[in-house]
């Protein structure tokens, strides 16, 4: 029974050997091994089977240890290749190295702590401006607003006070020019009283030459005296024509500084109507007593930067007005 077993065993063994090798005809080709080892394997397995069963009488423990022994030699026989893949290794954000940012130092100034008395002041101011805060509206509210209302009101007054601004501008130039003139010693009309005089003696003195050489033509053109006189003449004419163009540029001078005078003049009376306009104005969109405080806030919530002078609002009482 022992000899029966290892007959097998042997017989199947190299029978799988020889499906292994390629059945001894030295070809190497992948497919005919694949087939060649299947047949091998289903043949051994039918061989192995049916000579276990016979020498064992029908135990299969034996019979799967054979089986198993030759499943070992033919991976033993045939080892596949196996491919070798290499991964790049990708960091990940936490290994990603970054320069580091620099930090920016901000310095900030502690605000001044406001107190007791501003906060106060403040309050009188506000309820001193009674409807006029309603200088806090939007640059569009004052463009939509209607001008009845208190915020179209006010819009008036502002656009009042900026025509004073442009006025005052127009002053300050009419008075720089002024400044860049000379001041005349003497009127206008003395000036040309002189230059009428001057005019008078220069056609007398014309007069004179013209005599003269008259007088040289009938002596024969070789007196000496009426030479002498003729000549003395022209000086004078000379004098005369010098004075004259002095005279005229003194009145010109005299002239522009006058014009100068009367611009500034006409310049400061727009100004101070422009300025009683505007102060009319803010009275129609208050209704509370107008004071000097009360229209430099109002200014300041405005955007102005010039405010009325003082003795035209000190002491204005305002009359009840519609507070729409």
């Amino acid at each position: 029974m022992s000899l029966t077993l290892l007959v097998s065993a042997d017989a199947a063994f190299a029978k799988n050997d020889k499906s292994d090798k390629g059945g001894g005809n030295g070809q190497s080709d992948k497919g005919k091994d694949k087939s060649s080892k299947s047949k091998s394997k289903s043949k051994s397995s039918s061989n192995s089977k049916s000579s276990s069963s016979k020498a064992t009488g029908g135990n299969g423990k034996l019979g799967k240890s054979l089986r198993n022994l030759f499943k070992k030699d033919r991976k033993e026989a045939t080892p596949t290749k196996r491919k070798v893949v290499i991964k790049a290794k990708v960091p990940t954000k936490k290994e990603v190295t970054t320069r580091p940012k620099k930090k920016k130092t901000v310095i900030v100034a502690a605000a001044e702590p406001i107190s007791e008395e501003t906060k106060t002041k403040q309050k009188n101011i506000n309820a001193a401006l009674g409807a006029l805060n309603a200088a806090h509206a939007s640059e569009t509210a004052f463009q939509n607003a209607s001008p009845n209302s208190r915020v179209g009101r006010i819009a008036a007054y502002r656009d009042a006070v900026l025509d004073s601004q442009k006025l005052e501008i127009e002053l300050d130039d009419a008075i720089a020019r002024l400044d860049g003139l000379e001041q005349p010693e003497r009127s206008i009309d003395e000036i040309a009283a002189d230059i009428e005089t001057a005019k008078s003696e220069k056609s007398d003195v014309e007069q004179e030459i013209i005599d003269i050489n008259k007088e040289i033509e009938v002596a024969g053109g070789a007196d000496a005296d009426l030479t002498a006189k003729l000549a003395d003449a022209e000086t004078r004419l000379g004098a005369l024509d010098e004075g004259l163009i002095d005279l005229r540029t003194e009145s010109t001078n005299a002239q522009n500084y006058t014009d100068a005078e009367q611009t500034v003049e006409e310049a400061e009376n727009a100004l101070n109507e422009q300025e009683d306009t505007a102060s009319e104005l803010l009275e129609a969109a208050a209704n509370k007593p107008i004071t000097p405080d009360v229209v430099e806030e109002v200014n300041l919530l405005l955007g102005l930067t010039s405010a009325l002078d003082d003795d035209l609002v000190e002491d204005v009482e305002v009359s009840e007005i519609d507070t729409q």
